[in-house]
């Protein structure tokens, strides 16, 4: 592994994900086991919330490190545990955008219905839209 990647700064990174995740679940984005939050960790190693937890009742456990090719290096210490099924998602993201330095992947309600009813998402249905397009 890594000499850069100490169990202080796997800390302060599973910090990180455990905020957002909980933040983001308070405001409806994520509800229960669906999504996943990563964090890039060097070139070659992947920070990302394990296969069904809630991501309202995150715990340092929940998270785990895995290398590009998937296999886990750190942070299996549960039986149930699985390395998400998100992952790929995750890992294309990284090695195609390298500049990217986490993910939050979400399938919040207010996206999936606009999705559903086939809506143009090209247009802009709110100024502050702009400069997300």
């Amino acid at each position: 592994m890594d000499p850069n990647i100490t169990p202080r700064y796997l800390k302060i990174h599973k910090d990180d994900i455990i905020y957002w995740s909980k933040r983001l679940s308070r405001q409806g984005i994520l509800k229960g086991y669906e999504g996943n939050l990563s964090i890039r960790m060097g070139t070659e190693y992947i920070l990302i919330t394990r296969s069904l937890c809630d991501k309202g009742n995150l715990q340092y456990d929940d998270i785990v490190l895995a290398n590009m090719k998937g296999v886990l290096i750190h942070g299996f210490y549960r039986e149930d545990a699985q390395l998400s099924s998100e992952f790929l998602l995750h890992k294309e993201v990284y090695q195609n955008s390298p500049q990217s330095r986490s993910v939050i992947h979400a399938h919040p309600a207010h996206a999936i219905i606009m999705t559903l009813l086939n809506w143009d998402l090209s247009k802009q249905l709110l100024p502050e839209g702009i400069v997300y397009f």
